[in-house]
């Protein structure tokens, strides 16, 4: 009883946040979106809650970048933005081979509104998918996300497990932010394009710098 409590004082503190923005900002928003929001906000809490491991400290003036895994292995950056206003997530997605070369990229933009735990599982997913279309294997994905990579994102993922099996060699781990900036610069970009784009064996030339900056490895 009290965990059904539990998640009905969520979507009673979401209807008031939604009567808030209809009534000043003049925003509506759908009941369903309202019900799911609570379910979603309620899984990251209980991610968090079951795994909590202590970020290591990070100097500040230390530069963290991209780093290049062993010749044959590729690695994938994604990363999720979200737009809560207007119920839009972004997803940058980034593919590149052991000599920093962008094999491919890609960025999404999905009418909804998860969890910042959830959307980055579905940017992992995302990243999955790509590499499995374009070959690019075997890799290694890296999520700024600390909280998946603690829980395991194949709970969060809605792929067929037996596909992520079949890959003949695949990885999930952390990064900080900094050493994620193409992939999180891409999931912004992402929520300013009105479809999906993705580019083979090249970047969008607006988000270079950030490639470059990962080349002086």
């Amino acid at each position: 009883m009290s965990g059904d409590l539990h998640f009905h004082d969520f979507i009673f503190w979401r209807i008031w946040f939604c009567r808030n923005q209809l009534v000043h900002n003049l925003v509506e928003q759908d009941v369903g979106f309202v019900v799911n929001w609570a379910c979603n906000f309620i899984v990251e809490c209980k991610a968090t809650n079951l795994v909590h491991k202590p970020s290591p400290s990070v100097d500040v003036g230390v530069i963290i970048k991209w780093k290049p895994l062993d010749a044959g292995f590729f690695k994938i950056n994604t990363d999720a933005a979200i737009d809560y206003l207007n119920q839009r997530i972004g997803i940058g997605v980034i593919i590149r081979d052991n000599s920093g070369v962008v094999r491919f990229a890609a960025v999404q933009n999905l009418k909804a509104t998860f969890s910042p735990l959830v959307a980055e599982a579905m940017a992992v997913k995302c990243g999955i998918i790509s590499t499995m279309v374009s070959g690019n294997v075997p890799f290694q994905i890296e999520t700024d996300s600390l909280h998946l990579v603690n829980h395991g994102v194949v709970p969060f993922i809605d792929l067929g497990i037996a596909h992520v099996d079949a890959l003949p060699y695949w990885s999930i781990c952390h990064v900080p932010r900094k050493g994620n900036m193409a992939a999180h610069n891409l999931a912004r970009m992402a929520l300013s394009v009105d479809s999906d784009l993705h580019w083979v064996n090249a970047f969008p030339p607006c988000k270079e710098k950030f490639v470059n900056f990962d080349a002086s490895f």
